[in-house]
């Protein structure tokens, strides 16, 4: 498998916000997406070739129950590798708790399910207008909604509007909309602000959570 970097820190957004973990986050996505948080972590061709094996042992310096599977798109690497990672995960480390993160543009089939089926928790990037991502999100991905959570970056009042439709349509998901990021720039308060008074106007049902890691160290790997 390609490996960005594997670290742990505490969480910084979605629904586990504030939890330690350990993250493994892969190497490359073909989304490309404009907004990308992480652009390091896009080029396929870099990172390290690593065996599970040796992600294992790199993981388990880590005395962390909570483990994440982060990208780029995890979903991207081989999918019989992944798949014996998080079985190897799950039998060395008892009673741990797997989050996989991946763009949700798969179509589901034998292999997606059965690693969707093996992680604990599932965290969906729907992409935004303003990301410029020419794959979109996959409707069968829905599918998972009893455990897993929808991430909206939003960056401007278009990712808005893209977002108050996506929450209209999956009524039943557990959507958060995270300010976007801007690398070199930081958090747009003003915007935040006016994103919050637009929620509580609109009477959206969703979640609005800030990347607190960014507030904290800017834009710092691994962390």
């Amino acid at each position: 498998m390609k490996i960005n970097s594997i670290f742990q820190a505490i969480e910084g957004e979605g629904m586990g916000i504030g939890t330690p973990k350990v993250f493994i986050r892969t190497q490359g996505c073909m989304m490309n997406c404009v907004t990308c948080d992480t652009p390091e972590a896009q080029n396929p061709n870099k990172g390290k070739e690593m065996s599970v094996k040796q992600i294992i042992n790199e993981v388990s310096k880590y005395k962390q129950k909570y483990i994440t599977i982060t990208g780029g798109d995890p979903m991207e690497q081989n999918y019989s590798e992944l798949l014996e990672l998080i079985k190897e995960i799950k039998r060395v480390n008892q009673n741990c708790h797997i989050t996989l993160e991946v763009t949700g543009s798969d179509e589901r089939d034998t292999m997606v399910d059965k690693i969707f089926n093996k992680v604990d928790f599932l965290s969906f990037d729907i992409k935004s207008p303003s990301s410029k991502s020419l794959t979109p999100f996959h409707k069968s991905s829905i599918g998972w909604s009893f455990k897993s959570q929808y991430k909206i970056v939003i960056n401007d009042w278009k990712d808005y509007e893209f977002a108050k439709e996506m929450i209209k349509k999956y009524v039943m998901c557990k959507i958060i909309l995270t300010p976007c990021w801007k690398v070199g720039k930081g958090l747009n308060k003003k915007f935040i602000s006016e994103l919050f008074d637009r929620v509580l106007k609109d009477n959206l049902r969703c979640k609005v959570i800030i990347q607190q890691h960014k507030i904290v160290y800017g834009h710092k790997k691994n962390v």
